[in-house]
């Protein structure tokens, strides 16, 4: 991430975790500009909104459930409907991997936001 900023200096970072049995201490407390966790992706809108609002005001932005997580010191739940819904969406969106859909996400939802 530093190297990125280097090079460009408004440049924002997203990390998506994929494996909440991991450190989410770690994650929550990492230089990225957003952490989510991939569950929060796909469930509901309004945490994109709000992440892309935080950053637009050069906030960090850290997901709901991976707070309330970290502070629980307990994994986050990863279910089976998440990972399907993630499959659905990433096959109509016409995408292959998690963070395609996800940028193609954040450009639908964006695009209205840019009209007003």
């Amino acid at each position: 991430m530093e190297q990125a900023r280097a090079v460009v200096s408004d440049i924002r970072t997203l990390l998506i975790l994929d494996r909440p049995q991991g450190n989410l201490l770690a994650a929550g407390h990492s230089p990225a500009d957003a952490v989510l966790l991939e569950a929060d992706c796909f469930s509901d809108g309004h945490l994109l909104l709000a992440m892309n609002r935080a950053l637009a005001l050069g906030q960090r932005y850290r997901s709901p459930s991976l707070v309330a997580a970290m502070e629980a010191g307990l994994p986050a739940a990863r279910t089976l409907t998440v990972r399907n819904r993630g499959k659905v969406l990433r096959c109509k969106l016409g995408t292959s991997s998690r963070a395609q859909l996800v940028a193609k996400a954040l450009q639908l939802w964006l695009a209205p936001l840019g009209e007003r």
